[in-house]
């Protein structure tokens, strides 16, 4: 009762403190890419209430990796009310939503959610992003595309910078490509891949990176041309052919 005074108190002034009266047994966030590379993304939680929760402190949120804009379907669950939507920073749109049916404290409750971005993944390179938004036992990241995957990572985000662009995403993917760590698995011929994260904590938040067949090449080449290295390069090229008839 008085976490949940504070919570209340806090709102008033614009402190926005997590809801700690629910447990996410474990949970899986589907990606599924059809032929044109569009994806439909499905999120399945298993919860247990602790306490009966108050507007405002279940929400689920909808943002891509790269912060582009969410422009999107969303998927209204039949077994939700939702309450209210809100745009809390660029790219990241957050629904506050309440179970339609009475909840039953600690038994567990099927909680499903999902959208369609707007945006294509038709690039050498797939990310999803997963957001540990309350306790966690186990979460699974799979997606499934209609061509083959070569090789996938997943790793924890970085808390700086907090706009981790798609550049840098692709770098530290192929870093962490070269590390001695366990890979997702990447199955039904190459083009479904999975990983699980266990007991992540609170406020993190991880990416599950899978290029596609000579991606990781396609992927190399793209960072050195974009670099400053490369354009300096490019420049310097179009600088002697522009010269070269002059001789």
């Amino acid at each position: 009762m008085l976490w949940r005074w504070l919570r209340a108190a806090g709102k008033r002034i614009g402190i926005r403190l997590r809801f700690t009266g629910v447990i996410c047994v474990c949970g899986t966030q589907s990606v599924s890419l059809d032929e044109e590379w569009r994806a439909d993304i499905r999120i399945r939680r298993s919860l247990v209430f602790l306490e009966p929760p108050a507007a405002g402190d279940l929400l689920d949120t909808y943002a891509l990796p790269t912060g582009k804009p969410t422009s999107a379907v969303l998927y209204r669950s039949p077994s939700v009310i939702e309450v209210a939507r809100e745009e809390r920073e660029p790219g990241r749109l957050t629904v506050s939503w309440l179970p339609r049916d009475p909840i039953t404290l600690y038994a567990i409750h099927e909680h499903e959610n999902g959208w369609k971005p707007a945006a294509t993944f038709d690039g050498p390179a797939v990310c999803a992003e997963y957001e540990c938004d309350m306790r966690t036992g186990m979460f699974t990241i799979e997606c499934v595309a209609p061509a083959s995957f070569e090789a996938a990572v997943l790793f924890r985000r970085p808390r700086w910078p907090k706009r981790f662009n798609e550049r840098q995403i692709v770098r530290t993917a192929l870093q962490r490509l070269k590390l001695p760590v366990s890979s997702p698995q990447i199955t039904d011929g190459g083009m479904r891949v999975a990983s699980v994260v266990h007991g992540p904590r609170v406020g993190e938040r991880y990416l599950l990176v899978a290029f596609r067949t000579c991606g990781v090449a396609d992927c190399e080449a793209w960072l050195r041309q974009t670099s400053l290295i490369g354009r300096m390069q490019r420049a310097a090229a179009g600088w002697v052919r522009l010269i070269a008839p002059g001789y």
